[in-house]
């Protein structure tokens, strides 16, 4: 059965639509199976084409970090095979397929490289990281910055956590050699891509993360993540080592003029509480120092005094004066203490992984 691919993307695979315009009811049943017969190859090519552009985007995205460094400005990048030169567009379908799949090992193994060389750079870049001292306990003001940042995933949610890290759910339009400047001049950040970030329903380079155990924990529950659910513990020192643009969610908002909600601000932007931290674009693998369970980290807060009960939600209910909320009592228990204070053998081998960085 010929197929054809009236056109194609940018990286020469074919732009394939789901839907075929017949009515069953009008066909003779000969007629109505052949047309079921191309509604499931169809659907087969669809699937393989949206997987090479997962594939592709995620090339793209390495190699505009990687040679946005210094060290790789002037290293020649890896060719990328394409079929935009294919002036016959009809092929049978298992044409179409043979030539999906050669385009398949040609993108993994370039894929695969990238990795490598990424992975060599974030080596090069984080280099013998050792500063955890578990007996020290990091100041609890609210502009600090925390040795680790949150984030909660699981297998539907918005961010995706592949092998090179998390990307954010809009990662392929974002450009992560940018400067912090240039990404509020170029509106890769701005009032419109903060609002769609905190409760819009567009995608976004962005990645929310907290620093705060207690608030993750009734966030986690307050939208029913699932039993499957993990925690990222993110290393902010080697986000800053490898360049990737991360802060408060408060201090983006005032950088690019936008407010926070209120019940005397309806107009203003949601989340914007101090406990919410951003990152554009990726949370590399290197920067995850380690994964848990739901509920092992349940087990862990709870070890250190922190119930998964009423804990306020800052950021999330309105706040009529974020600026005023007393974020540094003692009440507040950091990620570090947590780690700290608990002899899980969870957490103690944490310690023990953390000390051989």
């Amino acid at each position: 059965m010929e197929y054809h691919a009236s056109k194609r993307d940018v990286y020469g695979i074919p732009i394939i639509s789901l839907s075929i315009p017949m009515d069953l009811h009008d066909k003779g049943e000969e007629e109505g199976a052949r047309i079921r017969i191309r509604k499931e190859e169809r659907k087969t090519l669809r699937a393989m084409t949206e997987y090479l552009r997962q594939l592709h985007y995620i090339a793209d995205f390495l190699e505009n970090w990687m040679f946005s460094n210094a060290l790789l400005a002037k290293a020649k990048r890896f060719a990328t095979r394409t079929d935009q030169d294919v002036k016959d567009l009809s092929r049978t379908v298992d044409g179409e397929i043979e030539c999906l799949e050669t385009h398949r090992k040609d993108i993994l193994d370039r894929v695969k490289k990238l990795l490598d060389l990424q992975g060599s750079l974030a080596g090069y870049l984080i280099g013998p990281h050792t500063d955890y001292v578990p007996d020290v306990q990091p100041p609890l003001n609210p502009f600090s910055t925390p040795r680790w940042l949150l984030r909660a995933f699981h297998g539907k949610s918005f961010c995706q956590y592949r092998e090179i890290g998390i990307l954010g759910s809009g990662y392929m339009s974002s450009n992560p050699g940018l400067s912090f400047d240039d990404l509020i001049k170029t509106q890769g950040l701005s009032e419109t891509s903060l609002r769609n970030h905190c409760g819009g329903s567009k995608r976004t380079p962005l990645i929310s993360m907290a620093d705060d155990p207690a608030w993750l924990l009734h966030f986690v529950r307050s939208l029913s993540f699932p039993e499957t659910t993990r925690i990222a513990f993110i290393n902010v020192k080697k986000l800053e080592l490898m360049g990737v643009l991360h802060g408060q969610a408060r201090f983006w908002a005032m950088k690019v003029g936008a407010e926070s909600y209120s019940a005397k601000n309806q107009y203003g932007v949601h989340y914007l509480g101090p406990t919410h931290w951003l990152a554009y674009g990726w949370i590399p693998s290197q920067c995850i120092d380690d994964v848990w369970s739901l509920n092992d980290f349940r087990q862990v807060c709870s070890e250190s005094g922190i119930p998964e009960g009423n804990i306020s939600l800052l950021g999330l209910a309105p706040e009529p004066n974020w600026q005023s909320q007393d974020c540094s009592s003692n009440s507040r228990i950091s990620t570090e203490e947590i780690i700290a204070k608990s002899s899980n053998d969870l957490s103690n081998r944490f310690k023990e992984s953390l000390k051989l960085q």
